[in-house]
């Protein structure tokens, strides 16, 4: 209410200035409807990313337990992949690989969201028949509670991207402090992240989920320090995992592309 008292005052002012004219009327509605339209996206936005128990794990609001109960009838391919991580972990840059992997290095005019999307937020409103084999999917669900099923189970393969606690917890602070938590002090946030409380869950109990299983078949697990440290060699280690048939000239072409520079420059390679 007060920004449409604001606007209220703001517009007597100039109908008065202008006489009652027909454009202050005009300006007034116009400036009203789009405070007013602005304000309900920003309701919408507090509203999806608003946080809750779903059997012990904290989950986002947008990732309900019917959009979870929804995904139990998606339809799985062999050759599909997943790139898991707990948030902040190198997820976008892994499934920029992935998607560079599959194109052979070429870069389309698709953004990443929609080329490799999200399992647990966007799949379900997705034409998903149309992505390039293999398709790639992303996820931040702990191994335990995926929501296509038991793992061993299921016909595709997972990566999974583990990260530095306190790189990731860092990271993550500035995410929750703009997304969830609007001017959170880091005492705070730091209370939340050590005790689960924060979207996906604790990190730790994530990690380690997945570290359970790091030897099985359909399972690599990669570190975000040696991909840092050696990109060109977890490139290969991604293709070769997934079965694709690339040249060590494609491979210096995608990390090339991966580079953090490169990725900050390219719209098509971030989720923002």
């Amino acid at each position: 209410m007060y920004y449409v008292n604001t606007l209220r005052k703001s517009a007597l002012l100039v109908m008065r200035v202008s006489a009652v004219s027909v454009v202050g009327v005009v300006w007034y509605r116009s400036a009203l409807f789009a405070n007013l339209v602005g304000v309900s996206l920003k309701v919408k936005m507090l509203q999806e990313h608003r946080l809750y128990n779903n059997d012990g794990l904290t989950l986002p609001a947008y990732v309900s337990p019917e959009r979870l109960k929804e995904l139990k009838s998606f339809r799985l391919y062999p050759d599909d992949v997943f790139v898991v991580s707990y948030p902040k972990c190198g997820t976008t840059w892994t499934q920029q690989i992935v998607k560079l992997i599959r194109t052979k290095g070429h870069q389309d005019d698709t953004a990443i969201r929609y080329s490799v999307p999200w399992l647990e937020k966007n799949v379900i409103s997705l034409d998903c028949s149309n992505i390039i084999k293999p398709r790639g999917f992303k996820s931040h669900m702990p191994y335990n509670r995926f929501p296509l099923g038991n793992p061993p189970e299921l016909p595709c393969k997972f990566i999974y991207v583990a990260r530095n606690p306190k790189d990731c917890a860092t990271s993550f602070y500035y995410h929750t402090e703009t997304v969830f938590f609007p001017g959170i002090d880091k005492e705070t946030y730091w209370k939340k992240f050590m005790e689960g409380e924060l979207e996906f869950g604790d990190y730790f109990d994530h990690v380690l989920s997945w570290w359970a299983h790091k030897d099985d078949c359909n399972v690599l697990f990669l570190k975000y320090e040696d991909m840092k440290k050696d990109l060109a060699s977890c490139v290969s280690k991604i293709a070769s995992f997934i079965e694709a048939d690339v040249s060590g000239e494609i491979i210096e072409q995608i990390v090339a592309q991966t580079t953090f520079e490169n990725m900050k420059q390219n719209p098509m390679a971030n989720n923002t």
